[in-house]
């Protein structure tokens, strides 16, 4: 992806942080029956993580629905979930893929978001997001994406995503209705 297409989708997910018109609660766990899982295919245990938790969620009688970003161009997209490519996401920030946009429109009860860093395609999309509370791992510099955060003790690698898919279902099956 070109700098000049990151450094626009940066200044519109700020913009679309900060003038927030959508309505971010927090729902029950119990209550909440449709998920989103969100990420990257930059690698295998990724993607196995994300595949975990959507069975996960299933056997607790959630609906899960998930979106996944091809970070190389010829990545192979015959994953379990739709897939993304930069090509789906025109330079002002349009999106072309109607899976992606409809997976973007879905109010999920709660979005997770399985990458341990940060990527501007994906800060994008989880602003542009209709989900009611979205969920990822803990960074100072993406605070403002998440109504909840999660991090373990050990140090972030790509090892780590099924601890961090652990921690997330783990602490939002803590949550109450309000």
């Amino acid at each position: 992806m070109s700098r000049i297409k990151e450094k626009i989708l940066t200044l519109y997910t700020k913009r679309l942080i900060k003038t927030g018109r959508i309505v971010r609660t927090s729902v029950g766990f119990q209550q909440a029956q449709n998920m989103g899982i969100l990420y990257s295919a930059d690698n295998p245990q990724k993607h196995e993580a994300a595949c975990h938790l959507a069975s996960q969620l299933n056997k607790l009688g959630k609906q899960v629905a998930g979106l996944c970003y091809a970070t190389a161009p010829m990545q192979p997209t015959n994953l379990a979930f739709p897939t993304i490519t930069r090509r789906d996401l025109r330079f002002w920030g349009t999106i072309t893929n109607p899976q992606a946009q409809a997976f973007i429109n879905t109010p999920f009860d709660y979005l997770f978001q399985v990458d341990l860093v940060g990527c501007p395609v994906l800060d994008y999309l989880l602003a542009k997001s209709q989900a009611k509370c979205r969920v990822g791992y803990y960074d100072t510099v993406r605070t403002s994406l998440f109504e909840m955060m999660v991090t373990f003790d050990k140090q972030p690698d790509s090892n780590n995503i099924k601890d961090l898919t652990a921690q997330m279902v783990h602490y939002t099956q803590l949550l109450k209705a309000p």
